[in-house]
């Protein structure tokens, strides 16, 4: 049976990524986590995909249009236990705060779409790919 671990603040992130650039929207993160803990949140909560950000073009118009943002979509996706994933996972240690995370994770050839929490003790924890969908079967294909 779950017990209550008492009240705290949590904050939600309404922010857009730095579209297609997977460090700068690190840096945004970074400095939206140290903003939440400097106003008392024990937990920050991302988006879905805001690594390195939302696929919207899928929405917009033919495949064939939206293939140019295949390969940097690819290319700015976040590798797990990479350099720039540990900024997420230092950024919680040291500003004692959880972090929750969506992002798009380079897995070998495939991108895989999850959250991904930071935890205050800098150690981080990848929760299963979400299930096949519409939108990533239609442009996940390299």
């Amino acid at each position: 049976m779950a017990t209550s671990g008492g009240v705290f603040k949590a904050a939600v992130v309404q922010a857009a990524p730095v579209f297609l650039d997977r460090d700068g929207t690190i840096k945004k993160g970074i400095s939206l986590i140290k903003e939440a803990a400097a106003k008392g949140a024990k937990v920050i909560a991302f988006p879905e995909v805001w690594i390195p950000g939302y696929p919207w073009w899928i929405w917009l118009g033919a495949p064939a249009w939206g293939m140019q943002f295949v390969v940097p979509y690819h290319q700015n996706a976040l590798t797990l236990n990479s350099p720039e994933a540990n900024l997420l996972s230092k950024a919680a240690k040291e500003n004692d705060i959880h972090v929750v995370i969506g992002y798009s994770e380079k897995a070998g050839g495939e991108p895989l779409h999850g959250p991904n929490d930071h935890r205050p003790n800098g150690k981080s924890h990848r929760y299963p790919s979400k299930t096949e969908t519409h939108p990533r079967r239609a442009y996940c294909f390299w």
